[in-house]
C-alpha cells in the first residue's frame, strides 16, 4: 500500500505506473473517511498496486487516471 497526500507524490507515482502499463480498476471510500481514499491500479501478471489518500486533489487526479 501507497500513502500519497501531495500532488508531487501522486504525480510521481502515476508517471511511473502510467510507462508500466497499470489501470484503474476499483476505488473504495472517500478522502473524508478516517481510512481515506483507496484505489486499486491493475496490470496483467503483477501484483496490484493499492494507493490511499486523504488529499481531495489527489482523490480527483486518481478518478481520471485512465482518462488521462
Amino acid at each position: 500500500m501507497k500513502v500519497i497526500n501531495t500532488l508531487e507524490q501522486w504525480q510521481i507515482l502515476k508517471t511511473a505506473m502510467k510507462e508500466k502499463g497499470y489501470a484503474l480498476w476499483q476505488m473504495q471510500y472517500d478522502v473524508l473517511d478516517k481510512k481515506g481514499f483507496h484505489a486499486w491500479f491493475s496490470k496483467s501478471g503483477k501484483k496490484d498496486v493499492e494507493v490511499v489518500t486523504h488529499n481531495a486533489d489527489v482523490q480527483e487526479c486518481i478518478v481520471r487516471y485512465n482518462s488521462d
